[in-house]
């Protein structure tokens, strides 16, 4: 699998994300080591106290199922969250007093939040958010007061539509967007990082998989959004 499978590995650009707005330089970019036996993929970084923890997929070459895992900067992993499906793109969320983990398990059908106990050693499983769903790198983030969900669904090319739900807190419930799904394009629909703000305005990360699956990332400036 090694010789045939494409691998990936996690960079570290040491500035706040919306800055690549103005100026990218790939050179500014500092790769961690290669993850031995596998690799290591959908980065979340969490900084605290000066001290920055990265969750990400961890992939064995053993084992076709991902789980989510604590990422050293020296290359070093440690297995967090394994379930019977693979799990991916672990989304860090502080809310409430608590930190939380939203990996995707659409396999299961099901996406399910965890919370710290203690942060970032132990994950317990907490409430779903979206059941009978196949939620792909869900993203959650708060916009005017509310809860915002971008998603695509493996059950209806999850690469190409772009889904959204919202919610009046992060524990729900949970409401389809009245236009899903609002967007159809391979080049900007799946998501690809939590969405930000740049000098008043919204952007959203997204998947370009045009050319190949995950082959670029594209930042969309949101103008609108509304249930």
């Amino acid at each position: 699998r090694e010789s045939v499978e494409e691998q990936w590995t996690v960079g570290i650009l040491d500035r706040p994300v919306a800055s690549v707005l103005d100026r990218f330089d790939p050179k500014e970019i500092r790769w961690l080591p290669e993850m031995a036996g596998g690799y290591a993929a959908d980065p979340f970084g969490f900084e605290r106290d000066g001290t920055l923890t990265i969750l990400a997929e961890l992939f064995p070459f053993s084992d076709p199922r991902g789980r989510i895992g604590l990422l050293h900067e020296d290359g070093r992993t440690e297995t967090l969250i394994e379930g019977a499906c693979h799990l991916s793109y672990p989304q860090i969320i502080e809310h409430a007093g608590q930190v939380w983990c939203l990996p995707e398990s659409s396999a299961a059908r099901e996406l399910r939040l965890y919370r710290a106990d203690p942060f970032p050693t132990r994950w317990q499983p907490d409430r779903v958010l979206l059941e009978n769903f196949a939620a792909v790198d869900a993203t959650v983030f708060v916009h005017e007061g509310r809860w915002w969900m971008l998603t695509t669904n493996h059950d209806d090319q999850d690469e190409t539509r772009l889904y959204v739900f919202h919610a009046p807190d992060l524990f729900g419930p949970w409401s389809p967007h009245a236009m899903n799904p609002v967007r159809s394009d391979l080049r900007s629909a799946r998501p690809a990082g939590p969405p930000f703000l740049h000098n008043g305005k919204l952007y959203r990360p997204a998947q370009d998989c045009s050319r190949t699956y995950g082959g670029a990332i594209a930042i969309n400036r949101i103008d609108v959004l509304t249930p």
